[in-house]
């Protein structure tokens, strides 16, 4: 099966229909291809949260938030500001999801492996702040 970058699958729906040939697999460990194959990205099980590590880059920081406008199966974005100097400033991008600031109290670069409440996805993808993937990437990774 060719894989086409910009394609995004119709939702997850194959486990409510008992006559269909694909029926209702159970998601478990390792079985990648089950997942990309009932990957919708209709559910939160089916998405992923970007965590976007910086510090003091806010130019850096708004044109990679940006770059995330629009990507499939994006359910958050988590931002963890390692300035324990100052607040994140208030103008940002807006996306089309949820971008949250976590102020941390120590500047680490471990701040990224925190298993943070806020992150209700299975999947993570962590990020510095300087980083640009494209959206096809990002995408072809998660598929």
């Amino acid at each position: 099966m060719e894989f086409l970058a910009h394609s995004v699958d119709p939702p997850a729906e194959t486990e409510f229909y008992s006559d269909s040939s694909v029926g209702f697999r159970p998601i478990e460990p390792g079985s990648g291809v089950e997942f990309s194959k009932a990957l919708g990205g209709n559910r939160v099980r089916e998405q992923f949260t970007v965590i976007l590590l910086t510090y003091n880059r806010d130019a850096v920081l708004a044109a990679s938030l940006e770059r995330l406008h629009r990507l499939p199966y994006l359910n958050k974005v988590i931002v963890i500001w390692n300035n324990v100097a100052r607040e994140p400033l208030g103008a940002w991008p807006r996306l089309h999801v949820p971008v949250e600031f976590i102020r941390v109290t120590k500047n680490s670069l471990n701040n990224r492996f925190v298993p943070w409440d806020r992150i209700k996805t299975e999947a993570v993808l962590s990020l510095d702040d300087d980083i640009d993937l494209k959206q096809h990437e990002i995408v072809f990774a998660f598929r």
